[in-house]
């Protein structure tokens, strides 16, 4: 084993990594050269507005990494997650998804 390895491998054992990554975010995000290193495994709140949230499951992947640091808006695809977040807010897809025979022959869905 190179030293690189045996890093990673310590890395991967210690313990708490989501609990004291979210103390830190708490106070302050790493740039992201930084806080690309910074992953765990495990479950966490993803904030979608004042009153809603989620739970993610993070893999140590970059897309849940990006989410965990910067928010549902801020990271991984973030004008796609916008424009579909308006979307599915709007009567036009309530609209859709009631008359989804009507979507399908007009491609909207």
């Amino acid at each position: 084993m190179n030293l690189k390895s045996v890093i990673k491998h310590l890395y991967n054992k210690l313990p708490f990594k989501k609990e004291f990554f979210s103390f830190i975010k708490f106070f302050i995000v790493p740039p992201k050269s930084l806080y690309q290193h910074l992953y765990f495994k495990g479950v966490f709140n993803v904030k979608i507005d004042h009153a809603t949230k989620f739970k993610m499951h993070h893999l140590s992947f970059i897309v849940e990494n990006e989410i965990f640091w910067e928010g549902l808006y801020n990271g991984w695809k973030k004008k796609s997650i916008r424009k579909t977040d308006k979307i599915s807010k709007s009567d036009h897809w309530n609209f859709l998804l009631c008359n989804k025979q009507k979507a399908l022959q007009l491609n909207l869905l």
